[in-house]
């Protein structure tokens, strides 16, 4: 009997006591074949892998690009191939990595003559990106549980203006409760099956249009058309001499628009005769409009009486009636159009119209200022 063949490749051996005649085919020929056929990787296809390969023993399949595999030596044989990846042909297996630490690198990309990284992975997941001539910009990481982050910019392209750029669901939903377009347009709806019914979208140079209703629970702050300036006296302010804008109804007002302007004037005296009240209106340069204040005339002695309904350019001045009566102050209601050029202060600027007594702007006076264009 001869001796058992070799475990990995089934060379023949013959009887190592030297009772057994060298055969040539036998011992020699067919050994170097099996050794011929064992060297690198041995040509097969995918339907003609070896039944009965040795661990750690190489094949590449000339039938799928090229694949290459080894045997990990398991049972049966068909199930011990792993694939090796390679340049030629396409990985279908697991690609896995482990690293010493979070902070350490699992995969590097580069192209031909980048002296710089374009795509690092780390082994704490983070994707890091660059142009490949300089140090990573741009990343992409889990921050926490169920969040992903990045310090970046994500900027979405589309083809038309009416695609989704982003959009949110809940489980199980089938349309989006919430999705923005590329144009920039947002819509809400209820989510399940049923389509958005609530819609932000841009309808004009410095314009937003709502289509649904809107309610406020906190401030609303409206720069354009619709914006609404509003402001009260929450202290009397007394004046015996000179004139000035009052420190409360004071605004800033933008340029090329138009206010729509309403307030009331509280006003009481300590002269009826000589401590009437001036109104004056600080403007922006070059503004436009007209105004009416609806109250006495200076001539007044009583709450009721007479009362003044001039109308006026923008910037003029009138004087309307104050009594010096405890508790009986008059009011002066004004409304008025604001059309400006120029951006600037507006401002009621008033004074007390004789040479004696102390006229005041009473707490609870106020104005407001609606743009409507």
């Amino acid at each position: 009997m001869p001796d058992p063949s070799t475990t990995r490749l089934a060379l023949y051996k013959s009887k190592s006591d030297g009772s057994e005649d060298v055969n040539y085919t036998q011992d020699i020929g067919q050994n170097l074949d099996k050794l011929d056929a064992a060297v690198g990787f041995q040509a097969v296809t995918s339907s003609t892998r070896p039944s009965s390969p040795y661990s750690g023993k190489p094949i590449m399949e000339t039938d799928t690009s090229y694949r290459t595999y080894f045997s990990n030596g398991t049972s049966p044989a068909s199930a011990s191939w792993v694939q090796i990846p390679n340049s030629s042909a396409s990985y279908s297996g697991l690609l896995a990595q482990e690293r010493s630490g979070a902070a350490t690198t699992a995969t590097q990309i580069k192209v031909t003559g980048d002296s710089q990284q374009r795509l690092t992975i780390g082994a704490d997941g983070k994707l890091t990106w660059g142009s490949g001539s300089a140090t990573g910009d741009t990343v992409l990481y889990r921050e926490a549980a169920n969040v992903l982050c990045t310090e970046d910019i994500v900027r979405v392209y589309r083809t038309l203006t009416s695609e989704n750029a982003f959009s949110a669901r809940v489980t199980g939903d089938t349309a989006s409760r919430w999705f923005v377009n590329s144009d920039g347009t947002m819509s809400w709806g209820p989510g399940g099956a049923s389509a958005a019914d609530t819609t932000l979208a841009r309808s004009g140079t410095g314009a937003l249009t709502l289509t649904g209703a809107l309610t406020v629970s906190g401030n609303l702050t409206v720069s354009g058309l619709g914006q609404r300036l509003w402001a009260h006296k929450a202290a009397d302010t007394p004046r015996t001499t000179g004139t000035g804008d009052d420190p409360d109804l004071t605004f800033a007002v933008a340029a090329n628009a138009v206010y729509k302007v309403h307030g009331v004037l509280r006003v009481n005296t300590t002269d009826a005769t000589n401590a009437d009240i001036n109104v004056d209106w600080t403007v922006p340069a070059g503004a436009d409009g007209f105004w009416v204040g609806i109250g006495q005339p200076t001539s007044a002695s009583g709450t009721d009486g007479t009362v003044r309904t001039q109308g006026s350019t923008i910037d003029a001045s009138r004087s309307y009636g104050a009594i010096a009566s405890a508790g009986n102050e008059l009011a002066v209601v004004i409304d008025a159009i604001l059309i400006t050029t120029s951006a600037g202060t507006y401002a009621c600027n008033w004074s007390r119209t004789g040479a004696s007594g102390t006229l005041t702007l009473m707490k609870g006076s106020y104005l407001e200022l609606i743009r409507e264009a």
